[in-house]
């Protein structure tokens, strides 16, 4: 009779490629910070979603990798999203 031997999972697994997996985006705004299933979504549909939780104002700048983005910018699995009330403007 053969025994059945079960697999375990392979434990080599980069992190960052499960990451990819699920499509997390890390959304950042002040003193919030969420990994959010988001990739492939526009920076406007993510402002929509976390716009109540965050607080988020209208004049909110986003930036992807450090760098400001209009809304229409497309957010890839483990980028980062950062929502940002620029100093000196008002409202």
């Amino acid at each position: 009779m053969k025994k059945l031997i079960m697999e375990r999972p392979r434990l080599g697994v980069r992190l960052a490629e499960a990451f990819d997996d699920l499509g997390l985006v890390s959304v950042r705004s002040g003193p919030y910070h969420y990994r959010l299933r988001a990739a492939h979504c526009t920076v406007g549909q993510i402002r929509d979603r976390v716009r109540d939780r965050f607080g988020l104002r209208a004049q909110t700048q986003a930036f992807l990798g450090g760098v400001p983005v209009a809304d229409t910018e497309v957010v890839q699995p483990r980028q980062s999203v950062m929502f940002m009330h620029q100093a000196g403007v008002k409202g």
